[in-house]
Parts: C-alpha cells; structure tokens; sequence
C-alpha cells in the first residue's frame, strides 16, 4: 500500500456543494508502517508539495454539514462559507 501524508489544511472555502482549499503533500512510499514511511520519507530528501489546492464534493445533507462544521471546531479549522450568487445554479 502507498501511503501518502496530507496535512496544513488550510484557506478552506465551504461551499454549497464543496469544500476547497489547500494542503501540503508529501509522498511516504510503501510499507506496513506509515510511521516508518513518515522517517523515511523524512531522511530521504522527498519534498512536501506545499500549498496543493483540493477540492471535494460533499453531500447536500443538513446532517453531514453538520458534522463538517463540528470536525472544522474539532480541529481548529478556520473557514470561509462561500455564498451562492443570484445569477446561477451551478455555484459551490
């Protein structure tokens, strides 16, 4: 298995429809250990991509927004709401 580091969220947009923002990326390589990977990866001389824009769509539920707002408290998560324009349908 391939493990992959995410971390330093950040400049997070919630929208409608998504949730976008920025994230830094290192890859670990493979092993049964990711904390094995994580030293590695660290020794190696990998670079972290930093500041990747992401973006995911989320369900339309009341309830799973709700959970995203409580893990953005969780986490200390600063945000933004983006707000739907007027003239479409299709914002997020």
């Amino acid at each position: 298995m391939k493990y992959t580091r995410y971390r330093n969220l950040r400049e997070l947009r919630n929208g409608q429809l998504t949730v976008s923002g920025l994230v830094d990326v290192l890859e670990l390589g493979e092993s049964v250990s990711p904390q094995a990977d994580m030293a590695a990866a660290q020794g190696s001389g990998r670079e972290e991509r930093k500041g990747v824009p992401f973006r995911v769509n989320k369900p339309s539920s009341g309830e799973a927004e709700q959970q995203l707002l409580k893990k953005f408290e969780e986490y200390r998560l600063p945000y933004s709401l983006l707000q739907r324009c007027s003239s479409c349908c299709s914002c997020s």
